[in-house]
């Protein structure tokens, strides 16, 4: 059995076993898929050490900037009304991930409800509570925020459950300023996850029906596509959708919804697909020989990487694609073997990151390996039972050139995305692992000032970075 096989079947599997009160994540299965087939994303930097200083936040420290350096980094930009703050919330099951909106920190945590925290002050400005015994359906950050509205998966009320193999989710729409509900929208089947949908151009856009049951009749629901009124829940357009290849979450870009869909049968062949917002209509952007998978964007471009099927010993194609918004394609091979289904995109950089911290630099526009440089990231102490533990979150300022990375046990390093040159260090208190779905770390910039939270603890604060 092959990679993309592999994917598929333990997908299946998760779906569609009775886990009866085994407590597992609602969408656990696309979980494990991504996670094979992006694997840990992380990006790296020299060391440089300086002076350390102690900042008024928690407890962390931080390494005053090395010297020189090339590039004019701009100073930045630092939210008027912000200062350094500190808080906690407490948030069963840990927070599974935020969304910035203005001066507005939006988080989901796994066995509770929504909350709101001013970005400025670190307010605790609502918190809704969860519907029942939740399971952990929500592990990813809320959906997105349109016209007054924020949109979040959650686990479906029990009055309302078919009692089916997994837990009933449904979509809801909550005010921003008061917390309170707009609207709930429960799918096709009684399961929809946060993948599902999307938000472009102002409105929700939302594939409902792909995990229904088949019925008495042996027939299935309608899978459809629809956009839906972010205030009212109600849909603008809806059509039906059924691209019969393995289609990654759509990803909101220039005004438009692109899907990249893998064929399942060789030579797997792929296809990127726009989808107007406004009217539902699809169109074909390009067509790609092989598998690919979306990674980001460089200018007018999306970057996508070749799937390597890691079953064979066969030698087999290592590449980029950069396909620009108008359908024109340009191949790029890369000069070294490099971990595949690892990278991002930060600006014209694609950095992807190996064993023991080790992380390359690879030229978008060449394929060249531009740098390497050892990261230095604790190892997670998580126990081994713990799902969600042990892997960094990175967030990029492609304008000052410089990605943060916050590792599992609370360590951040700033480095710069075209070198790999470190340029800030610091830390925030450790994990103490006491929530039963682990912890992953949760890091948002704001501006130039940076946000983390470690199981309920948040931080904000400035590094302070070189040159």
């Amino acid at each position: 059995m092959n990679a993309h096989q592999l994917e598929r079947e333990v997908g299946e599997t998760l779906r569609t076993w009775p886990l009866d009160d085994v407590r597992a994540p609602a969408d656990l299965a696309d979980r494990v898929a991504a996670r094979h087939r992006r694997r840990n994303r992380v990006l790296a930097g020299g060391v440089s050490a300086a002076t350390v200083v102690a900042l008024a936040v928690g407890t962390l420290l931080a390494v005053a900037p090395g010297d020189g350096g090339r590039f004019d980094r701009p100073a930045g930009e630092t939210p008027a009304g912000w200062r350094a703050w500190s808080t906690e919330v407490r948030v069963e099951g840990g927070v599974a991930g935020c969304l910035l909106d203005g001066g507005a920190l939006y988080c989901e945590g796994r066995l509770s409800g929504p909350f709101k925290l001013d970005a400025d002050t670190g307010k605790l400005l609502w918190k809704l509570p969860v519907n029942k015994d939740g399971n952990g359906a929500s592990v990813f950050r809320p959906i997105g925020v349109s016209d007054g509205a924020l949109l979040t998966v959650r686990d479906a009320p029990e009055e309302n459950t078919d009692r089916s193999q997994w837990t009933p989710t449904e979509l809801v729409a909550v005010d921003t300023d008061t917390g309170e509900t707009l609207w709930t929208r429960r799918p096709t089947g009684g399961q929809i996850l946060r993948d599902d949908a999307t938000l472009v151009a102002g409105r929700f856009v939302v594939i409902d029906g792909r995990y229904a049951e088949t019925g008495p009749d042996g027939e299935k629901p309608q899978v459809t596509i629809s956009a839906l009124d972010p205030r009212t829940g109600d849909a603008v357009w809806q059509r039906p959708w059924n691209p019969g290849d393995l289609c990654d979450a759509g990803e909101a870009l220039n005004d438009a919804l692109y899907f990249t869909c893998r064929a399942y049968e060789a030579p797997r062949d792929t296809t990127i697909a726009r989808l107007d917002p406004e009217t539902g209509a699809v169109a074909t952007v390009a067509t790609l020989r092989g598998p690919y998978l979306y990674n980001g964007t460089t200018g007018d471009a999306l970057v996508l990487e070749r799937e390597v099927d890691d079953s064979t010993t066969e030698r087999q194609e290592s590449g980029l694609a950069v396909v620009g918004f108008s359908g024109e394609v340009r191949t790029v091979e890369l000069a070294d073997r490099i971990t595949p289904e690892a990278g991002d995109i930060a600006g014209e950089t694609l950095f992807t990151v190996g064993a023991r911290s080790r992380a390359t630099g690879v030229s978008v526009t060449t394929g060249e390996t531009e740098w390497t440089a050892d990261l230095g990231l604790k190892k997670s102490q998580a126990p081994d039972f713990l799902p969600f533990s042990g892997d960094p979150t990175t967030e990029f300022d492609t304008e000052r050139r410089i990605a943060y990375v916050m590792g599992p046990e609370g360590d951040l390093v700033a480095v710069d995305t075209h070198d790999g040159r470190e340029l800030w260090r610091g830390e925030v208190d450790p994990p103490e692992y006491k929530e039963r779905f682990g912890y992953e770390p949760v890091l948002v910039r704001y501006g130039n000032v940076l946000i983390t939270c470690v199981e309920g603890r948040f931080e904000s604060f400035l590094p302070e970075i070189g040159r």
